[in-house]
């Protein structure tokens, strides 16, 4: 993407790893109150993983392009999981 972007590369809706227990206390909350239970949801998930990122990383590789790193906080108060992730825009 760094080779490709003219100016600017967007990365949004990245999962904070600092969050990886909220993550997974929002998702089971939601889970059970759609009427299932905290057991299906550990059957269902069973093996699956989600990908978290540390802001860090991010700003590690913006370093290795020689790239700008803006790093920010998701604010949507009409998605409520923007609570759990940051949005990264490197700049040539």
């Amino acid at each position: 993407m760094a080779q490709m972007a003219k100016k600017k590369i967007a990365v949004f809706d990245v999962t904070d790893i600092t969050k990886y227990d909220l993550f997974h206390s929002v998702r089971m909350n939601n889970y059970i109150n759609e009427g299932f239970s905290e057991d299906d949801y550990k059957k269902r998930y069973q093996g699956l993983t989600h990908l978290f990122f540390s802001k860090d990383w991010f700003e590690e590789i913006g370093e290795k392009l020689n790239l700008k790193t803006e790093i920010f906080d998701q604010v949507n108060d009409n998605y409520e999981k923007s609570i759990l992730g940051f949005n990264v825009i490197f700049s040539k």
